[in-house]
């Protein structure tokens, strides 16, 4: 029988090690939020037991370290922060991905400390944003298989580089968090609910979504789109919720209200500063039915302005007369992010289908400017 290993080292780790914590603290709702999120998707997309991300600061020092699967008292037996040698200095040295089924006979591996969990396989991959590798996301102990597959290998590093676009779009970030809160306070209960759990949602949603792109076609994508949906109905519920705890029926929402909260919530993720521009009866024009094609098709943009080189603002506006609802969204950078159009096919369709239009330019700032409109039955 093929032994299992310990995989963390004093000096260093070979794979999954403590972390400095295992919750994102709820005053912290920016990047913590979002590579929590990551980590707990990688956990449950890989089926692994254990699992850890570390962001790596420019001196080489872990900034930031979460984990999944170690209780408090393992973490307290194993002791210190690892110091990225072994299989880990590897995914920094030679930043390319690592799978193998038995770490104890890599020749890269280093000792064990005393306390750590038996795991067998390991699956490791270096975060990057666009100028350097930043962090590693890495997993161990595939629940009822003896390795990770090579399908959990493109899983990862597809959540790999949703956390470097969250990392490299986190600065500056933390103060427009801080006075979004301060503006959601006078509304405690609802919103409370609202920002911390919405939030996190829909920082899950806009990452399996990229993931889903990124294996078109597969089993994988299809695992991925069946758990899209099924955040997509636990933030229908949580905004049930909301509107319960105000009096209201979600169907008798405000679409005024849903938008500018949507492009809040993307905006904070995103890290893009953000200026909306409503115009027109939406409250009374738009029903839940079109609002929900709305909010997918704003959620979708927004992460394609993300997408492009050196963006940092974007500008969404919906019109809505007695004919059509339009929506156009302009995102500065310096350029269009690859294939923008491959991933909005399945809302180009639907939109078609709709006997309306969903098109895209490259903006006069350099970035995308997309354009939806869709006719409304009257």
């Amino acid at each position: 029988m093929r032994p299992a290993v310990r995989l963390t080292t004093t000096s260093g780790t070979t794979a999954v090690p403590p972390p400095v914590r295992t919750d994102p603290p709820e005053n912290e709702p920016g990047l913590p939020f979002a590579l929590h999120v990551i980590l707990r998707t990688a956990l449950r997309v890989a089926g692994a037991r254990y699992a850890a991300l570390g962001v790596i600061a420019s001196d080489g020092r872990h900034e930031q370290f979460l984990h999944a699967g170690f209780d408090q008292e393992t973490v307290r037996r194993i002791g210190d922060l690892p110091q990225g040698r072994g299989l880990l200095g590897a995914l920094l040295d030679q930043p390319r991905s690592i799978r193998i089924p038995d770490v104890a006979r890599d020749p890269r591996a280093v000792g064990f400390p005393p306390g750590h969990p038996i795991v067998g396989a390991f699956l490791g991959v270096p975060v990057r944003t666009s100028a350097r590798v930043c962090g590693r996301l890495y997993l161990g102990d595939p629940r009822g298989r003896a390795e990770f597959s090579a399908e959990d290998e493109e899983l990862v590093e597809a959540l790999a580089a949703t956390a470097g676009l969250a990392i490299e779009n986190a600065r500056g970030v933390e103060e427009n968090l801080r006075r979004l809160a301060r503006l959601e306070e006078r509304d405690r209960v609802g919103q409370d609910l609202h920002d911390t759990v919405v939030q996190r949602l829909f920082a899950a949603g806009l990452g399996l979504e990229q993931l889903a792109t990124l294996v078109p076609g597969t089993s994988a994508a299809h695992r991925v789109v069946q758990l899209v949906e099924d955040l997509d109905e636990t933030i229908r519920q949580v905004r049930s919720s909301v509107f319960a705890l105000h009096g209201s029926s979600p169907g008798s929402g405000s679409t005024r209200r849903a938008v500018t909260d949507l492009v809040n919530e993307l905006a904070c993720v995103l890290g893009l500063g953000a200026r909306l521009h409503l115009d027109g009866p939406l409250d009374t024009l738009v029903g839940a039915g079109l609002r929900h094609d709305l909010e997918q098709v704003v959620r979708a943009a927004l992460t394609e302005v993300a997408r492009c080189p050196a963006a940092t603002s974007v500008d969404v506006s919906v019109r809505v007369d007695p004919g059509h609802v339009e929506l156009q969204v302009t995102g500065d950078g310096r350029a269009v992010g690859p294939d923008p159009e491959s991933r909005l096919a399945a809302l180009q369709g639907r939109a078609r289908q709709a006997g309306g239009s969903l098109t895209l330019k490259t903006a006069p700032r350099g970035g995308l400017e997309l354009r939806w409109s869709i006719p409304l039955a009257l």
